[in-house]
């Protein structure tokens, strides 16, 4: 895959807090085939959130994996998509 190809994917991942705990994860969606321009490959990290008074956030990592970008158009935001969802047309 390179930057500004045209791609083909059936998942998303959506950041989840689970409620009533730290723990952040990145969840698996399914979705509709849909079609858009790949733009780059982010670290996406699960992990634990907590707060304290004189720091605020913080952030403990547990692990981590690689997502792609995708855009649909040029204004609006780009989504994480899993790596093992995408197919490049030919």
């Amino acid at each position: 895959m390179k930057l500004g190809d045209r791609v083909i994917f059936t998942a998303r991942l959506h950041r989840v807090r689970a409620r009533g705990t730290s723990r952040v994860t990145w969840q698996r969606i399914a979705t509709n085939t849909r079609d858009g321009i790949y733009i780059g490959t982010r670290t996406l990290w699960d992990g634990n959130r907590s707060f304290e008074d004189e720091v605020g956030y913080i952030f403990e990592p547990i692990s981590h994996f690689e997502a792609a970008l995708v855009v649909f158009a040029e204004r609006q935001k780009p989504i994480f998509v899993p790596l093992d969802a995408i197919e490049v047309p030919t």
